[in-house]
């Protein structure tokens, strides 16, 4: 899975896409945004979004 600094999705493999869907119940599409696609799970989002903040 790749993201840009916005947190759009770049590119995904079925593996990704698959897991995702299982665990937020939304199969995602290149081109979403991240942050929107976890916003009814406001902790995964935080999380994610310190996670790339610190890696960059």
């Amino acid at each position: 899975m790749a993201v840009d600094l916005s947190f759009n999705l770049l590119h995904f493999n079925d593996a990704w896409a698959r897991q995702f869907a299982e665990t937020f119940g939304g199969r995602p599409e290149a081109g979403d945004n991240l942050s929107d696609l976890l916003k009814e799970f406001p902790n995964e989002r935080r999380l994610m979004e310190r996670l790339w903040q610190r890696h960059l």
